[in-house]
């Protein structure tokens, strides 16, 4: 395997959920699970909207901790063997439907976001949609053997 690169790289889960003591929805924790060169991990990621305060942990343990009121300026990395992790902004790509919601999401996306983990550069959803493909291939391939099975009992008649 080369530095770097996606092999070894298994999406397992991933959640979002909002919290708050004081005001609902006011933290919200990210959770992974991934499997990496056959070891598993859970990373963990939460974000106080009210105290700016962002937490990673990896296995449960806090890797590292940082205050930043507006959330799209946070971006942290560190390496898991060989492979290159991050927590960053989400690239969001919904346009605003009326005036009230663009003016709300001017503002809005200056101090508050959606956030990534992402391996290697790539966001870890491109890595749950490829285990969905591999776990499809696999449910066909069965019915696909049976088939040209039967197309050869077929010809053998």
């Amino acid at each position: 395997m080369e530095v770097g690169s996606d092999e070894g790289i298994v999406a397992l889960s991933s959640t979002e959920a909002t919290t708050g003591s004081l005001l609902s929805d006011s933290k919200v924790r990210y959770s992974w699970a991934i499997s990496i060169d056959g070891r598993r991990y859970t990373i963990d990621f939460t974000n106080s909207k009210t105290s700016g305060m962002k937490r990673v942990f990896v296995d449960g343990r806090e890797i590292h901790e940082q205050k930043v009121y507006r959330s799209p300026n946070f971006h942290y990395s560190w390496p898991i063997g060989q492979h290159l992790m991050s927590i960053a902004p989400r690239d969001e790509y919904k346009k605003p439907t009326d005036m009230l919601s663009e003016m709300k999401s001017s503002i809005t996306s200056k101090v508050d976001c959606h956030f990534e983990l992402c391996i290697n550069g790539l966001p870890f959803g491109i890595f749950e949609k490829q285990q969905q493909r591999r776990a499809q291939q696999q449910r066909l391939q069965p019915q696909q053997l049976q088939q040209q099975l039967q197309q050869l009992q077929q010809h053998q008649q």
